[in-house]
């Protein structure tokens, strides 16, 4: 541990250099297209965590690998609430990592060479293949982070789109219409139910026109979501009509047994839209 001890004091005292500013070490092309994506204070706190790594790799020869784990563990804890660092182009960081990796190795080379009397090749062996091996634990933490970053946006994307695919939009003060469009998938259809009905009460809505002209496939599961939602509606009180109805969702929902008893159904939005304005004495 003496040895080593020696090492960590050499790398301590040449910290400055060791973390040195890795985005002067990228291409002109990574400088300019960085400095587009962020501003200069976050391309200093992306370079903060970086330097942080620096700590890290050096206590590596002073400390044992459980004490080694928990101070990553640490790290990756601070930049689970850097979202500029997770958003930062992977290839940007990746080149900080190894950048920081070749710093490493030449310092302990330059270490090495002016006390070469003092300790062996399998010295230099051990201190290098160190950092080799814990780099690649940093580096496969942070992707494994990122990753779940990237997965966590990605849900939250999908539910917005999800929202935005099933737009309740008023017609008068208590008619709504819900114009769907596309493909009814299963992913689409599994929160479709409570986004709409979620609407409707909060707009207080007494009666909702669900066109389906644009939808181009549903499935059996998204039909019976669809009809299931019907009967929610009309039991706290909304009256539904139908319009645009596909001759194959209509033959799907007579395969099912769908009951149409209380729904109101038109050829098109047009004529719903005109009927209940002859209903409410617009026309």
């Amino acid at each position: 541990m003496l040895t080593n001890q020696h090492l960590y004091e050499y790398l301590e005292d040449n910290a400055h250099s060791l973390a040195d500013n890795w985005i002067e070490a990228l291409d002109q092309g990574d400088k300019d297209d960085l400095s587009v994506i962020y501003t200069t204070a976050l391309i200093r706190a992306i370079q903060t965590k970086n330097n942080e790594l620096h700590g890290l790799l050096a206590r590596t020869f002073t400390e044992d690998a459980a004490s080694f784990q928990k101070d990553l563990d640490n790290w990756l804890r601070t930049i689970s609430t850097e979202i500029e660092y997770l958003q930062t182009p992977i290839h940007f960081i990746i080149s900080a990592f190894y950048r920081l990796q070749g710093n490493y190795i030449e310092a302990i080379n330059t270490f090495y060479q002016s006390n070469c009397t003092s300790y062996s090749a399998e010295d230099l062996y051990a201190w290098t293949t160190s950092i080799y091996t814990h780099m690649e634990k940093i580096i496969l933490a942070f992707l494994e982070k990122q990753q779940q970053f990237a997965e966590k946006r990605l849900r939250s994307q999908q539910a917005m789109i999800n929202e935005l695919s099933s737009p309740v939009i008023a017609l008068t003060e208590y008619t709504s219409i819900l114009p769907l469009m596309g493909y009814l998938d299963t992913e689409r259809g599994t929160n479709f139910a409570d986004n709409v009905l979620d609407q409707c009460v909060e707009k207080q809505i007494s009666c909702l026109m669900i066109d389906l002209s644009a939808v181009t496939i549903v499935n059996t599961n998204l039909a019976q979501k669809l009809f299931a939602l019907l009967d929610t509606l009309h039991l706290v009180g909304i009256d539904t009509v139908l319009s645009g109805v596909r001759p194959e969702i209509a033959q799907t929902a007579v395969q099912l047994g769908i009951d149409f008893d209380g729904i109101t159904i038109k050829a098109t939005l047009a004529h719903a839209i005109h009927d209940r304005y002859a209903e409410l004495g617009y026309l």
